[in-house]
């Protein structure tokens, strides 16, 4: 994907994946869904090889593998015979990784020792074509993707031909992602209690006594945070921490900041994170030229960012800036991270409040007696309090 000069993609794939592509990279939304095909599977391997052929590096991005039941096959086949070299990057089928994510191994020892996935999707002239009869005394796990459209029919069928009613059951809508939906039941209800939970396309079908184990496996949902959505505005490195709050009923309800919560610990607590900048940073290091030649006229030198920091370190490099010169200024941050930052520098702040904040800074400052000139690096935006403070003294 980072080599990537197009992405061909489906909705089945990950959306944030694509954060792993260079600005600029051509990206191509082919994704079909039940009853709407936008762009035929005919013209997708017409766009694989008119990329291939203006020499672009292409990438045809699929959820799962590409060979089960993701017509990769076709397309590769289609690249072979129109003589465009190709490679295949295997995947992981939702026929295993689904149920995982809802606590239920396809295959467990002393239950069954094998599996058998099938599509669900075909119409249901080409379904009736299955081997019922085999398909029922089958002893492994039974997996049907693509099913929901055609889950009585399979059900039935199965039954028709000898399925015990009461075999568990599973369906799995939207696996591995937020809002991953687990109907359990067995296979006389199963259609009727997925149909009064509202299930829908994409799901996975699961048939088997190994459906028992989501009881004691089921851990995904299980999630502290599972379910929640969170928005983020800011920049996506913007370090921004977040923890969820109990509300009268004692379930999670509230996201609030904590400093020492980081993202990735939400993320690993189940929420869906989903950026959508309405911040752009623009470092100007250039501007700290004039403070780097007139730092001895300071006594204080102030960070209020981590981007700050980051101006501050490439003017340092541009102008070949010894910080040993530094060693008669004493330096102030505005918040943890921000002294983090600064400790890259091998500089290490003389003040931190407690309080992150730029009052509390402004009240550490007041007493100080030896403090006359400050320097402050700030933003544009957002530093005019502090700034009208140090006026002030």
């Amino acid at each position: 994907l980072k080599d990537a000069d197009t992405v061909v993609f489906d909705r089945l794939a990950d959306r944030k994946i694509l954060d792993f592509v260079r600005s600029g990279t051509e990206l191509i939304d082919v994704g079909k869904t039940p009853g709407y095909h936008p762009v035929s599977q005919g013209r997708i391997n017409e766009i694989l090889v008119e990329r291939a052929r203006q020499g672009k590096n292409v990438v045809r991005l699929k959820g799962g593998d590409p060979f089960v039941f993701g017509r990769g096959g076709e397309e590769a086949l289609f690249l072979a015979r129109e003589g465009i070299p190709f490679e295949v990057i295997p995947g992981i089928t939702s026929a295993i990784s689904v149920p995982a994510y809802a606590g239920i191994p396809v295959t467990y020892r002393d239950i069954c020792s094998s599996f058998h996935v099938f599509s669900g999707h075909e119409g249901p002239g080409k379904t009736n074509d299955f081997d019922w009869d085999t398909i029922s005394r089958l002893k492994g796990t039974l997996v049907f993707l693509m099913g929901v459209k055609n889950m009585d029919l399979i059900v039935r069928s199965l039954m028709e031909h000898g399925k015990s009613p009461e075999t568990p059951a599973a369906v799995i809508m939207e696996g591995t992602g937020a809002g991953q939906k687990t109907v359990v039941g067995t296979l006389s209800n199963i259609f009727r209690k997925s149909r009064d939970e509202g299930i829908e396309n994409p799901a996975v079908i699961v048939i088997g006594d190994v459906v028992k184990l989501r009881q004691e496996l089921c851990w995904f949902e299980k999630k502290k945070l599972f379910g929640k959505r969170i928005l983020i505005t800011g920049i996506a490195d913007s370090g921004l921490n977040l923890e969820a709050t109990k509300n009268i009923n004692g379930e999670n309800d509230i996201i609030e900041p904590r400093e020492r919560n980081g993202l990735n610990q939400l993320i690993e607590e189940g929420v869906d994170v989903v950026f959508c900048p309405t911040i752009k940073i623009n470092l100007v290091s250039e501007f700290i030229d004039e403070i780097l030649d007139t730092l001895p006229l300071f006594d204080l030198l102030v960070f209020t960012s981590k981007n700050g920091v980051e101006s501050f370190r490439q003017a340092l490099r541009r102008k070949k800036y010894d910080i040993r010169r530094l060693r008669d200024i004493r330096l102030a941050v505005v918040g943890i991270r921000t002294g983090e930052e600064l400790e890259k520098c091998f500089l290490y702040p003389d003040m931190m409040p407690t309080d992150y904040t730029s009052q509390a800074l402004l009240e550490r400052l007041k007493k100080e007696n030896n403090i006359r000139n400050v320097a402050l690096i700030t933003s544009d935006i957002g530093g005019e309090k502090l700034e009208e403070g140090l006026k002030k003294g």
